[in-house]
């Protein structure tokens, strides 16, 4: 870590795409089914539709937020990510946080207020909020289900198309885990 220093300027906390894409439609779904005419949208007809999130990570680390995304837009949000970013992964959030802190030189009284606020937001996302706050937006995953049993079968229905629309986002995941 420490050669690449001067060229690495940014974080990134990894999640799972297609745990990203699946809260994504939930989302979406539910902010049309309050738009009039589209209350009969359910997650199958999202994932049909062109709304649905196509290679977002690698659109975005390649520059080509639109059109058709090839291999070499792959190799290039994979070079990206491998010069420029201190890589995190959702699922190892604390040991993720603590990873930065180091490379970023961050430092705290662990009996302290950022102490306090940091241990308070790692418990929101991960589903420990006990002040049950209003407007947060808690984040699902399969370690903290936040589904309703429907939704969650509803998932499982459309699960081939958000790998299908996201299988370069998937490769990226697995690559950000090695780096």
């Amino acid at each position: 870590d420490n050669k690449h220093r001067e060229t690495r300027h940014a974080y990134a906390l990894f999640r799972d795409p297609i745990e990203r894409a699946a809260d994504r439609v939930i989302s979406n779904v539910e902010e049309m089914k309050k738009i009039k005419d589209a209350k009969g949208t359910t997650l199958e007809s999202y994932a049909s539709s062109n709304l649905i999130e196509n290679n977002w990570m690698v659109r975005y680390l390649s520059d080509n937020i639109e059109g058709e995304i090839t291999e070499k837009h792959f190799n290039d949000a994979k070079e990206v990510l491998r010069k420029k970013f201190i890589i995190g992964l959702y699922d190892e959030l604390d040991d993720s946080l603590k990873r930065f802190e180091k490379y970023f030189g961050v430092s705290y009284n662990p009996r302290g207020e950022q102490f306090n606020c940091r241990k308070t937001e790692l418990d929101l996302m991960n589903g420990n909020d006990k002040s049950n706050s209003k407007g947060r937006n808690k984040i699902r995953s399969k370690a903290h289900p936040g589904h309703s049993s429907k939704i969650s079968k509803e998932l499982e229905k459309i699960r081939p198309q958000l790998e299908k629309q996201n299988k370069l986002d998937l490769q990226l995941f697995h690559f950000a885990k090695e780096l």
